[in-house]
């Protein structure tokens, strides 16, 4: 049973939790996409975040986070346009982001 469903705008991020599960999806065009299931719960103050700026264009983008925990990615052109990127949690402080092309931008990791 669902017990509740939050979304995450305006990353179309949609969080589940099933029972004691919680579980993110994310929704590009007609796929949707798990992205974590049962992750860390955030604090209720809005939670930590990282925010990533990747300067110069690459095909693999290396994350020192230093969270904790393997969070949520969200991976934006520097235009702000939200790309598709393959995530890789090296550890629960260390991110990897392959792209397809190489590209500079931004992540946000909540």
């Amino acid at each position: 049973m669902i017990r509740r469903i939050y979304i995450q705008p305006p990353t179309r991020r949609v969080l589940i939790q099933i029972g004691g599960q919680r579980c993110v999806v994310s929704v590009v065009r007609d796929r949707v996409r798990v992205v974590r299931i049962g992750f860390q719960q955030q604090s209720s103050g809005g939670g930590t975040a990282y925010n990533h700026t990747q300067s110069s264009a690459a095909t693999t983008w290396t994350i020192n986070h230093n969270l904790g925990y393997k969070p949520v990615v969200s991976v934006f052109t520097t235009g702000g346009s939200e790309v598709e990127a393959e995530v890789l949690h090296a550890s629960t402080n260390q991110t990897l982001i392959y792209l397809a092309f190489a590209m500079a931008g931004s992540a946000r990791l909540i």
